[in-house]
């Protein structure tokens, strides 16, 4: 910052002085006195000689002197955002001193714990941090808290005018990029753009308008919820055994799971996350709840070892043994870990939310489509549409790798989980299902029976718990929109999250 640096470069060359430099005779009344110049940074403050003023001095300029001061020692105080700085100096007969205050120290343990400017530098300090890894949201949050402890310092002022106004401008790009979206009808444009201004203006008015004309909410994680409206669809592998098997070796096993087809009504519209839930929204739940995962607790948890998925010991959410950001998907959760997450939100909301049946998660997957893919029969290997295993992860550990694993031939970018919506969303805006996190079900795993069902729940009770949709572990074989499979739901994996459903009233 400007200010900050032309700060810092007259620091460094009162540095170069002795602190109480002698300087030549102003301002002297008689032998007996002398002049005390005062300097600071920053450079607006307030000032006093503690034996000689009652009241604090405001000091606006470069520099503030008191002159005709009898000799002896005094002992000079400065005030910045409620940090006090004190100064003892000796004034010699017929001479001159300069002090200087140096209120911007590195170490903010040196700021009383409970002091106002502590909590005010230290969002500074988050602003700055935030800018710079252009977390827009974040930093104009920081800013602002920052800006209400004390309005007129000037630093916090030169950083709120620089994130203010390029907020102003993003507001502004994307707000014009939704309403665009809008008129030509391209709702995976619209989506986004309304996504991202939600996350920099929560209450602006034209989006929160969008959003209701959309069906659209979000809670109080910030979470897109989508409105899937009522319908009916074919549930099940609509492709023939031999088709599976073009994808690679037998899938005997996978087509039985998946069939026979069968058609299944969606009686009431739903909400449902736009993506899974994230590593930055869990990580609130466990601040707010207290809660600890079952792998925290020492239960199985599976991570990427040697070959194939193995039990790894100490991996949990916030140490998958991979690097993730707050926007990656949330893993090692087991099913009753999220659960408990859906059951700590319905309660903080007054609302109830719960895991997707298999039902509602095939029927948002689909998004009307009923190809093995939401965008169709085939992987574009030169435009992959979701987050695979790939050559990217076949890199990272090439000689621990499976057969089928090793016959993949694109590179997603990523060789674990990616930033969520890193993909095209589907025709209905959802992002993820294929791809990223395989994630978990409510219903208990079970056949598919041939008979039409309204709104099914599964069985009553049951082994394993569904998991649906592939993950950056998986083939395309194992990402299909029908494809389903189950795992204890006491055990948690480094490619498995979740999402949520809400209830509409």
């Amino acid at each position: 910052m400007r200010m900050r640096w032309i700060q810092q470069c007259l620091f460094g060359l009162l540095l170069a002085l002795p602190l109480h430099a002698q300087s030549r005779s102003a301002g002297v009344s008689g032998t007996s006195r002398g002049t005390l110049t005062v300097m600071s940074m920053p450079v607006e403050c307030e000032v006093r000689i503690a034996a000689h003023d009652k009241q604090w001095i405001k000091k606006s300029s470069e520099q503030y002197t008191f002159n005709n001061l009898p000799a002896g020692e005094y002992e000079v105080s400065g005030r910045y955002v409620g940090r006090v700085v004190d100064i003892k100096v000796t004034i010699k007969p017929g001479q001159s001193q300069t002090v200087f205050l140096n209120f911007l120290a590195k170490d903010l343990s040196e700021i009383p714990a409970q002091s106002p400017a502590q909590d005010a530098l230290k969002q500074l300090s988050s602003a700055q941090t935030y800018w710079e890894q252009q977390n827009l949201a974040k930093a104009w949050d920081a800013i602002q808290e920052a800006r209400t402890l004390y309005t007129d310092d000037p630093e916090i002022q030169d950083v709120y005018s620089k994130i203010n106004t390029e907020r102003n401008r993003r507001i502004n790009a994307l707000w014009t990029s939704l309403e665009r979206a809008r008129r030509v009808k391209d709702r995976q444009v619209m989506l986004t753009s309304l996504s991202k201004l939600q996350k920099i203006s929560p209450n602006h008015p034209g989006a929160q308008q969008v959003s209701r004309e959309e069906g659209i909410t979000f809670n109080s994680l910030d979470m897109m919820m989508l409105r899937i409206k009522a319908g009916r669809f074919a549930m099940g592998c609509s492709q023939t055994l031999e088709e599976l098997n073009k994808l690679g070796g037998n899938q005997l096993k996978l087509y039985e799971n998946e069939t026979p087809v069968h058609s299944v009504t969606i009686s009431q519209p739903y909400l449902i996350s736009a993506t899974p839930v994230t590593r930055g929204q869990f990580a609130q739940f466990i601040e707010q709840s207290g809660y600890v995962t079952e792998a925290q607790r020492g239960g199985f948890v599976a991570g990427l070892s040697e070959r194939n998925m193995h039990r790894v010991k100490g991996l949990s959410w916030d140490a998958p043994g991979f690097e993730q950001s707050d926007e990656h998907p949330v893993v090692c959760v087991t099913y009753n870990d999220a659960n408990a997450f859906c059951q700590w939100l319905g309660k903080l909301e007054n609302t109830v939310y719960h895991l997707p049946t298999e039902a509602q998660w095939e029927y948002a997957a689909r998004g009307g489509t009923r190809e093995m893919f939401w965008w169709g029969q085939q992987i574009d290997k030169d435009k992959p549409q979701a987050n695979l295993s790939d050559h990217a992860l076949y890199l990272w550990k090439k000689d621990n790798f499976t057969r089928r694993q090793r016959d993949v031939k694109w590179d997603d970018g990523f060789a674990f989980t990616s930033p969520v919506a890193s993909f095209l969303a589907n025709p209905w805006g959802m992002h993820d299902m294929l791809g990223n996190v395989s994630e978990w079900c409510r219903d208990w795993f079970a056949p598919y029976s041939a008979t039409h069902i309204t709104d099914p729940q599964g069985p009553a009770q049951g082994k394993d718990r569904v998991v649906r949709g592939g993950s950056w572990y998986d083939t395309p074989v194992t990402s299909r929109v029908s494809h389903r499979g189950g795992q204890r739901g006491n055990r948690a994996f480094t490619n498995i999250g979740f999402r949520i459903v809400r209830e509409m009233r």
